[in-house]
């Protein structure tokens, strides 16, 4: 199987992001589905994205060229476009240690068929490379324990929490 990475340079490359999120979003998996593989809980738009693509590159994963992932970049200076994120960018500035330079890792997501090949990982290596030397920042629901574990795995800490409505989030960190 041919692996490539590499930012998303078209916009039917962003609809097939759009669609991959489609399918692992929270509202469409049964409670099993979540806690077995994990879901992504935002939605995304292709102006959005086409936003987002203006000031940070789109990255993803294609296994012998079809999408098997990808992982959303979000400038802090877009920050206001996602209101689902603003809590956490509220935790970011009330930090004792500020993070002063980062990216946000908006959302990365592996299709299931793609799962447990090391996809997520070489995604986050990447990224990391493409947004040197700004450090990475996100949330994961704490229900979504898969998620959680695999951004441990590749070295993001937790630097807060916070609660919105009925879900508790988990805010990290990889410098």
């Amino acid at each position: 199987m041919e692996i490539v990475y590499r930012p998303a340079e078209t916009r039917e490359e962003l609809k097939s992001i759009l669609e991959l999120q489609k399918l692992n979003h929270f509202s469409v998996l049964s409670e099993e589905e979540r806690a077995v593989e994990g879901f992504v809980t935002l939605r995304h738009t292709l102006p959005l994205l086409q936003k987002m693509k203006a000031l940070c590159p789109q990255l993803m994963v294609l296994a012998d060229q079809k999408l098997a992932g990808y992982a959303l970049c979000l400038h802090p200076d877009l920050s206001a476009l996602i209101p689902g994120l603003q809590p956490m960018f509220l935790q970011l500035k009330g930090l004792d240690e500020p993070i002063n330079d980062f990216r946000v890792m908006g959302q990365i997501c592996i299709a299931s068929e793609f799962r447990r090949k090391g996809l997520f990982r070489g995604l986050y290596d990447h990224f990391k490379k493409m947004v040197s030397p700004s450090a990475i920042v996100t949330e994961v629901a704490c229900s979504n324990v898969r998620s959680l574990k695999a951004h441990h795995a590749v070295g993001f800490r937790s630097v807060a929490f916070h609660k919105e409505a009925d879900q508790s989030w988990e805010v990290l960190c990889w410098k």
